[in-house]
């Protein structure tokens, strides 16, 4: 019995996986059009929380940490998201006082790629390494907030609404991990959805 169990588990993880993958190769043009939006000039704190959900380059890379941060054991699960969310900060700060960040599209995609690989992977790094490689691309998603933004009164507002959105998105993804592992005993589905935030990395890539 048990093993029919298991075996309906897995057929219908299988199943959902292959559905993702190619909901997200049907989604990747209008996941093209919509990375275009950091030149947003709204600023206050519900264009705070707005911005990384329209900008799905943002999203995926959130949701993508929080899937992969499950993957990982021990301390990691915890402090690879808050390593995200200060480096995101502090990417924000460099904007703020003006410092050039070069390359900030292609780093953002590059986060996007890499975050779905080490999902798809199921990948465990070193503690120290996936903090370091995580706050490395979250300093571009931080950056890309501030830049081309007017310095106003509210731009204090703006930051507490994208961070505190940052913050929600990476515990959904965390979240969708454990979602997915008891529809499929394995992690199938969330190896599925980083193919997928993989595939619209390299689209996002090659649009930069």
């Amino acid at each position: 019995m048990m093993l029919n169990i298991s075996s309906d588990a897995k057929r219908s993880g299988m199943i959902l996986a292959t559905v993702l993958v190619g909901a997200a190769a049907v989604m990747l043009p209008a996941l093209a059009q919509a990375h275009p939006g950091h030149g947003a000039h709204e600023v206050g704190f519900m264009a705070g929380i707005l911005h990384p959900l329209t900008g799905l380059d943002h999203l995926l890379a959130l949701l993508g940490v929080g899937l992969w941060s499950q993957q990982q054991q021990g301390a990691a699960r915890v402090w690879m998201p808050v390593s995200f969310a200060a480096a995101i900060l502090g990417g924000a700060a460099l904007a703020g006082f003006g410092v050039a960040l070069p390359g900030m599209e292609l780093g953002i995609a590059a986060s996007v790629l890499i975050l779905g690989l080490l999902v798809a992977s199921a990948r465990a790094l070193p503690l120290s390494w996936a903090v370091s490689l995580g706050a490395f691309f979250a300093v571009f998603h931080g950056y890309a907030h501030i830049a081309e933004l007017p310095t106003t009164s509210a731009l204090t507002s703006y930051v507490v609404g994208f961070m505190t959105m940052s913050v929600l998105a990476m515990a959904g993804g965390a979240a969708l991990a454990g979602v997915f592992e008891r529809l499929a005993s394995r992690d199938y589905i969330a190896r599925a959805a980083g193919v997928g935030i993989a595939a619209a990395g390299a689209f996002f890539a090659i649009a930069a």
